[in-house]
């Protein structure tokens, strides 16, 4: 599909835009993650910075038992959560940044559509001097570049029904969620 320097480019250009946002978005979602389970261990930092007759409360990432002494294991549960809580994140980050490089791959390829139209007065002009049949030349780039925009959005569909479902599914727990949340709130 790639027929010059210049669209390998193009998709190197967008590839790495993909790649960086993916990147991005993964490391906030690391640190947001490790910074919500370390608010877990606020109580133990008070307790040696400004210690109070008694211990504080253990809060944990989130509610869960373990069947052992929370005090004595506290630190083993921590990271356990810890881990749990990014491996959980992994999954939700390989979903979403997948999504992201398919629609940088997508908006390259209709920047190559795009180029190839540009260009194509440029690619007849070379035709026009070294061949006898111009005319047939520049339809034949004009199909080559009118199938390939046709290719581009029908992988720009395929993308959108594939993640319709799962993104709304995702929208529909994290409104719950969000729900839940605030009713909690509310009752403080």
């Amino acid at each position: 599909m790639l027929e010059t320097k210049e669209e390998h480019d193009i998709m190197r250009k967008y590839a790495e835009k993909g790649r960086w946002h993916a990147l991005m978005y993964g490391l906030i979602i690391y640190m947001s993650t490790i910074i919500f389970a370390i608010t877990s261990l606020v109580p133990r930092i008070l307790d040696v910075i400004f210690p109070l007759n008694t211990s504080r409360p253990l809060i944990l990432p989130y509610p869960a038992y373990y069947f052992v002494d929370e005090n004595e294991y506290f630190y083993y549960i921590f990271f356990h959560m810890l881990i749990a809580c990014s491996i959980c994140m992994t999954g939700m980050i390989a979903h979403d940044t997948m999504f992201f490089v398919y629609v940088e791959h997508i908006c390259g390829l209709f920047a190559i559509v795009g180029f190839r139209f540009e260009h194509v007065s440029h690619k007849c002009k070379i035709i026009k001097k070294n061949a006898i049949n111009y005319s047939s030349a520049v339809h034949k780039n004009i199909v080559i570049s009118v199938s390939a925009h046709h290719k581009a959005l029908q992988f720009a569909q395929f993308l959108e029904n594939t993640f319709t479902i799962s993104f709304a599914i995702q929208l529909l727990f994290v409104t719950i969620g969000l729900s839940i949340t605030l009713v909690q709130v509310s009752d403080l």
